[in-house]
């Protein structure tokens, strides 16, 4: 299967949805991925990273992944899209560097990072930002 690209108008996005395949793509933001219930696989490039409950993945600009679940009961995942722009003086470093490895694991995750991400979805309006730049 061919590999997609993903245009995407707004600059941060976030939402949940429950788990499940989603075929290879890749756009130009920087994508957060919290399996909040059950299990993920999440591919990049040539590898594939097992994820579970609590894991958190960040995915960098550019580069083709996917995503599998293989649980027969579909978990919940909350994605979050970000253009690396939002990043200021660290959006060169962004756009050319990637984790070595982009799975934190739920026992190294800082505890601000969950807390932030449901407070987001918490919102009344959902978090959409679309910025121009003149």
């Amino acid at each position: 299967m061919h590999p997609f690209y993903e245009q995407k108008e707004n600059h941060l996005e976030i939402f949940q949805i429950k788990s499940g395949h989603f075929p290879p793509h890749f756009h130009n933001l920087l994508e957060c991925v919290y399996v909040e219930e059950g299990t993920l696989a999440i591919g990049i490039g040539q590898e594939l990273y097992h994820m579970n409950e609590n894991d958190f993945a960040i995915v960098s600009p550019e580069l083709i992944h996917h995503y599998q679940a293989f649980d027969k009961k579909p978990g919940k995942v909350i994605y979050l899209l970000a253009s690396p722009t939002l990043c200021g003086s660290f959006t060169q470093t962004l756009r050319r560097l990637c984790p070595q490895c982009p799975v934190i694991n739920a026992d190294k995750l800082h505890p601000d990072i969950p807390y932030v991400l449901h407070r987001l979805l918490e919102e009344p309006e959902p978090v959409l930002l679309s910025v121009r730049f003149f």
